[in-house]
């Protein structure tokens, strides 16, 4: 008897302390609403019809977007980048449109508090289904392994 009042006081403690430090919450939900969504983005992974394409490790994709424009930068290894800027139009629960560089893009999206994650949506050219995430701006570049700001310190005598 003694034995299970043990485990059970254990088992009670166990559970107020869960609760306390939030343990077993639900995370936040995410935003639709576009003032969450405007800001300086890069490009995380991508998926088309659901098979997931991390970014080709020699290109770097970051987006700002505003109240009136998306502006997308594609950084190359090799070659200058190339930047694209569209018209924001109807932003309000979760949706946009883009228009710009002769086409019309209409996206929904959400964002992520908890992971500081932008969720785009949209469907592509061929009627596939794109879902691209970009995650909190980065100003790395993924071919970059920081060696290029190290100062060789190895003396010959």
């Amino acid at each position: 008897m003694k034995r299970m009042k043990q485990i059970l006081s254990i088992l009670i403690i166990t559970i107020f302390l869960g609760t306390l430090f939030g343990c077993g919450t639900e995370p936040s939900a995410h935003s639709k609403d576009f003032s969450d969504a405007k800001n300086k983005w890069t490009q995380d992974s991508i998926y088309i019809d659901a098979h997931a394409k991390k970014p080709v490790k020699n290109t770097k994709t970051d987006m700002v977007l505003d109240d009136s424009s998306m502006t997308v930068t594609v950084t190359s290894k090799k070659g200058s980048p190339k930047t694209t800027t569209y018209t924001v139009s109807g932003a309000s629960d979760g949706k946009f449109t883009a228009s710009g560089d002769g086409e019309t893009i209409e996206y929904t999206f959400n964002y992520d508090p908890g992971a500081i994650l932008l969720h785009l949506y949209n469907t592509d050219s061929k009627g596939r289904e794109v879902h691209t995430v970009y995650r909190e701006y980065s100003e790395a570049l993924p071919w970059d392994d920081g060696s290029a700001n190290k100062t060789n310190n190895n003396t010959t005598k």
